[in-house]
């Protein structure tokens, strides 16, 4: 038996709602249902109107007598593959909900509503059956008994507790370029949805290397895909970190610090390529500045990846010691496009001959990683 999916699209969120469910019968083969405004009268009386659309969720028996398996989703949330749900919930009589971001904060829900560690679930995607809604009908009924930080979500952890069985991540991930690879991904739930159900870029959830593999490298000033490969791969040493990118030009580099988990931000003295490299990172939120490097200089801001693709040549060795110096984190790197274009030896005497790595691709230029603190 497949389940039923169903997701709630109140007020201006049914746009959101339909293509939410055009993607789950495209990736998944369901029968999808929508909760509508139609269905507001389920809904408890709360004072947060969306706090009020989230306890439909538990009226799904009520609304739809002839349902009994079904999997519910936020209209936020998109498969982003085609996958079979039976693969990864083998047993349909059990309910199932996945983890929610592991994080101090759901952790100090655990402890405040006394329940296991790591087992704090998001409520924005679950699959359940109608033996189970005798427990949805109890945090209806009870939902001012709990404590309810965020919702139906809290209210929903307190009572189901060890009822639950807990899903594989893949099937709800909240943040891209987390612990989960985009190229395992089977759905995505965040806000950012909505702007590409609008046509917006999507992340690409291929394997970096195959993303990077159709990127457009004819420009022959442009870094080539071996480098890139590799600066996203020193750049995966830093998840979670800030880069900076000195000399956009068309933000491959940029991008390919996003991909690995990074807050980047750029500098150029050109805006021409701007609107297009916006584009081409969407939706990777990039800090692009008009800026030059001396006024990047000047700020006490560090990071631990800065890539330096500007100018070239021995009159910007000066430059980049000042970057490695004042810009470079502790333990971070230096990444220098084009060093065979100066004396990589007088560079290295003048920031203390650091551990480093070059590598030449097949034009003949170079690309030198410089470590800070070893």
């Amino acid at each position: 038996m497949k389940p039923t999916a169903i997701t709630i699209g109140v007020g201006d969120y049914l746009k959101h709602a339909e293509k939410s469910a055009e993607l789950v019968r495209k990736h998944l083969g369901l029968e999808t249902r929508i909760i509508t405004d139609e269905h507001l009268h389920h809904a408890l009386n709360l004072h947060q109107f969306k706090e009020m659309v989230w306890t439909l969720k538990y009226k799904i028996w009520d609304i739809w007598p002839d349902l009994d398996l079904v999997m519910y989703h936020d209209c936020d949330w998109r498969p982003v593959r085609d996958f079979d749900l039976a693969d990864y919930l083998p047993d349909f009589k059990d309910v199932y909900f996945c983890l929610d971001r592991d994080n101090d904060h759901t952790k100090e829900l655990e402890q405040q509503y006394r329940l296991k560690p790591s087992t704090y679930f998001n409520a924005g995607w679950f699959v359940a059956n109608r033996k189970h809604k005798p427990i949805f009908d109890f945090c209806y009924k009870n939902y001012f008994r709990y404590e309810n930080i965020w919702g139906d979500q809290c209210v929903s952890n307190q009572v189901f507790k060890n009822l639950v069985t807990l899903a594989d991540k893949r099937l709800n991930v909240m943040d891209v370029n987390t612990n989960i690879p985009n190229e395992e991904v089977l759905a995505f739930h965040s806000s950012a949805n909505y702007s590409i159900y609008e046509g917006n870029n999507d992340f690409e959830w291929g394997s970096p290397e195959s993303q990077i593999e159709n990127w457009d490298f004819a420009h022959t000033w442009i870094t080539d895909k071996m480098h890139i490969t590799e600066i996203h791969n020193v750049a995966k040493q830093y998840k979670g970190g800030k880069a900076l990118e000195v000399g956009t030009f068309k933000a491959h580099g940029a991008k390919a610090m996003a991909m690995a988990g990074m807050s980047v931000k750029t500098i150029d003295i050109s805006d021409e390529h701007l609107k297009a490299n916006i584009a081409f990172c969407s939706p990777y939120l990039i800090d692009f500045r008009i800026t030059s490097g001396e006024k990047e200089l000047q700020n006490d801001e560090k990071y631990d990846v800065v890539f330096h693709d500007s100018y070239h040549g021995p009159s910007v060795i000066q430059e980049l010691v000042q970057y490695y110096q004042k810009k470079v984190a502790e333990n971070g790197v230096l990444i220098v496009h084009d060093v065979d274009s100066f004396d990589v030896n007088e560079l290295l005497g003048l920031i203390g001959n650091p551990r480093h790595t070059i590598t030449t691709d097949n034009r003949g230029r170079q690309l030198g990683c410089f470590y800070s603190g070893v």
